[in-house]
């Protein structure tokens, strides 16, 4: 080989390298950014007075439940990542499919077994997992009602990078602003 030949070996290997770690990083963030989205949840919800009281996560699916600082309600807040791929997310965008669910502690059993009984009878619950349908559940173990919406979010609307451009959490409480509403209004019967 001459000296010409390695050299323009040597820029083509390098070069090769560069591109590698572009995809590289593509991929990572793509496969990262729910996580950097999870990470602006909690922030924004403990700086805001609410007490993080359980968290669970495989890597794919995670879920985030708040108590109100004072209170007794609760937030909870799902998110699943839907385009882990750079390919599926330069073509539909970073999606993850949030559920958020509002809950409050119901005073007397008969409302939570009221509302579920409802909700049993309304013909949303076939449709529960499609976007902006409301649906309400209980847990009788701690007495919480709670009302639950499912939203598909592109994480590109808030984060350039892994920096914040627009406050998720911002979005994810005005859902459970119409969630309290909804939920109270319920249990008023």
């Amino acid at each position: 080989m001459t000296t010409t030949e390695t050299e323009v070996g040597e820029a083509r290997f390098t070069a090769l390298v560069a591109a590698s770690w572009k995809r590289y990083n593509a991929w990572e963030y793509s496969r990262r950014a729910d996580d950097v989205a999870l990470g602006a949840v909690i922030t924004s919800y403990v700086s805001a007075g609410w007490r993080l009281i359980d968290l669970e996560s495989d890597g794919t699916s995670h879920m985030v439940r708040f108590q109100a600082g004072q209170g007794t309600d609760r937030l909870l807040v799902r998110l699943v990542a839907l385009c882990e791929d750079p390919v599926r997310a330069r073509a539909l965008g970073r999606l993850v499919e949030v559920q958020v669910a509002y809950g409050l502690r119901a005073n007397d059993f008969s409302a939570i077994k009221q509302a579920i009984k409802d909700e049993l009878k309304s013909n949303m619950v076939e449709n529960a997992s499609e976007p902006g349908v409301i649906t309400v559940d209980g847990d009788m173990s701690t007495g919480y009602v709670y009302a639950t919406v499912p939203l598909i979010l592109d994480l590109d609307d808030y984060f350039d990078g892994f920096t914040v451009k627009a406050p998720i959490a911002g979005d994810l409480h005005v859902a459970a602003q119409s969630l309290h509403k909804y939920l109270t209004g319920r249990l008023a019967g």
